[in-house]
């Protein structure tokens, strides 16, 4: 079981696979309030969405995400940013997690 949500220009924004997050969004659709639904993305150093085809429902979900994106940097050592590099230590706290 499956939800699929869509923008109002009728866009896929995302396909929702867990069960307790379709149950969460079947209900909230039930009661006319998905476009009410809370989304987060994360924001890089450089002002990017971290990944532009996706966004989640909470913040922790948010935060798990950001974790594995900064893994993706270990090979490197750090981040490299427009502002110069960024260690990976410090990189979660250069992000930014914004509601929209």
């Amino acid at each position: 079981m499956y939800v699929i949500i869509y923008s109002k220009d009728g866009i896929m924004r995302e396909r929702i696979t867990k069960t307790e997050k379709v149950g969460k969004a079947f209900a909230q659709f039930v009661n006319g309030s998905i476009s009410k639904l809370k989304r987060f993305r994360v924001i890089s150093p450089d002002g990017f969405d971290i990944r532009r085809d996706k966004f989640y429902l909470s913040v922790k979900e948010a935060k798990q995400d950001l974790k594995e994106w900064i893994k993706g940097f270990r090979r490197q050592g750090y981040y490299s940013s427009m502002n110069g590099h960024i260690a990976l230590a410090d990189l979660a706290n250069n992000c930014q997690i914004i509601e929209f």
